[in-house]
């Protein structure tokens, strides 16, 4: 039962786009954005927002002001925006429900039973969790080595890397960098004395947008 009213709160936000006809479009983008922190998503709740924005401007022009006609053609684009922006919001917050939500996430029925499945499920819901502990306790993260695959360790943390201190060598086995890319990221990181957000691998490492969102749920950055 509690699952099943998860799968419809769920499925609400992602559909408030549509049942607010485009008005509150940015808020899963934004929603989106913090939780799974992607500088795509935060650019992409910007243009919804200005879109939002643009669109109830022009439908509250003045009629008073130039003549009717084109008072209405006015209106009327701001409408064709308002429910552009709902379609294209929602269909984009349904293709971002199961990141946002991954302990909800809808899996086919013949796929449930695969063990591959299980343990791809099991491994993001343990990464969820390692951030989670991370983020409320950073030295008990430390103990447990989340994100140390080079350092023996008892606890399960998923997958995830820490990328302020694991070894060129590490990125490349466990991240799939190439021997250039882990490089960048190593010299990058000691100019920086450490990485504050993932975006931060483009702007100082080099790695282009796709990778980096490739790879941001399995990147975790601790700061000792």
């Amino acid at each position: 039962m509690r699952r099943r009213r998860r799968h419809w709160l769920t499925a609400c936000w992602a559909l408030l786009p549509a049942v607010s006809l485009g008005l509150l479009a940015v808020v899963p983008a934004l929603h989106a954005a913090f939780r799974l922190r992607r500088r795509s998503l935060w650019a992409t709740a910007v243009a919804y927002g200005l879109l939002t924005l643009a669109a109830t401007t022009l439908m509250s022009s003045d009629p008073n002001s130039g003549t009717a006609a084109g008072a209405g053609a006015r209106g009327g684009g701001g409408a064709a925006l308002l429910l552009g922006l709902a379609v294209v919001a929602t269909v984009h917050a349904f293709t971002l429900r199961a990141r946002v939500f991954p302990s909800v996430a809808v899996l086919p029925t013949p796929l449930s039973d695969d063990p591959a499945v299980a343990a791809a499920v099991a491994a993001a819901q343990r990464r969820q969790h390692a951030h989670v502990l991370a983020d409320r306790d950073p030295a008990l993260a430390r103990d447990l080595r989340i994100g140390r695959p080079d350092l023996p360790r008892k606890f399960d943390d998923g997958g995830l890397v820490d990328v302020n201190h694991v070894p060129a060598p590490v990125l490349t086995n466990h991240l799939g960098l190439s021997a250039q890319q882990a490089d960048a990221v190593v010299q990058a990181r000691g100019q920086l004395g450490r990485f504050g957000t993932i975006s931060e691998l483009e702007n100082f490492a080099d790695l282009d947008a796709a990778t980096v969102d490739g790879l941001a749920d399995r990147i975790i950055l601790l700061r000792n």
